[in-house]
């Protein structure tokens, strides 16, 4: 019995996880840049030049696919902070009035916007999650926003366009592609609680 309780609240905080991927956009006034991240982690940063997370800085306003879609969509310039393709393919900062892209979808498109928990993010208790840095057992948070299409204006409309389906994301596979630990191993998932993932992510 109590061992079935204890599956049930893992699930559940698993659940709990996916659900807050409904979080708002990042706040660009309060956005460092994958700068500040490197300064320290270095070997964090250099997985992250490997992925296309980091690519589609440079490659994806050329992309044939992404043109049509943008075309289709009515956004005229693909790589600027006012598009809709900003919000998950890419990161935008804003300095006074100004904003701009300064990378693709980076360090604080997952761990949260750091200006207000980047020099505490050391210390491990409830602060720097109240300062609003998502760690990363909850990095799955960060992909739904995006994969599972929660970002997406008019999600229909983007799929008319041509974008690829969402659902179709394999997390599993995905995130190893991704993993960046310097020390120790990233949370393990039972079966169970793959499914239960997975079966979210599919909903559209």
């Amino acid at each position: 019995m109590t061992h079935k309780i204890v599956r049930t609240l893992s699930i559940a905080s698993v659940l709990a996880v996916l659900c807050g991927a409904q979080a708002a956009p990042l706040d660009p006034s309060n956005v460092m840049g994958a700068k500040t991240c490197a300064a320290c982690h270095k070997s964090e940063t250099a997985t992250w030049k490997k992925t296309k997370h980091y690519a589609n800085f440079k490659k994806l306003s050329k992309n044939p696919q992404a043109k049509k879609i943008a075309k289709a969509m009515g956004v005229k310039r693909i790589r600027s902070p006012k598009a809709d393709c900003a919000v998950c393919h890419y990161t935008v900062q804003r300095k006074g009035k100004k904003e701009k892209v300064i990378s693709g979808t980076s360090c604080e498109s997952c761990h949260g916007a750091a200006k207000n928990w980047i020099k505490i993010h050391s210390k491990k208790g409830g602060l720097t999650k109240a300062k609003g840095m998502i760690d990363g057992k909850m990095a799955i948070s960060g992909c739904t926003r995006c994969h599972n299409g929660d970002n997406a204006p008019d999600r229909a409309a983007l799929l008319k366009a041509g974008h690829p389906k969402f659902g179709d994301f394999k997390w599993p596979e995905r995130v190893k592609q991704i993993q960046h630990f310097r020390t120790g191993a990233p949370q393990k998932l039972s079966p169970e609680d793959v499914k239960t993932i997975d079966a979210f992510m599919k909903k559209s």
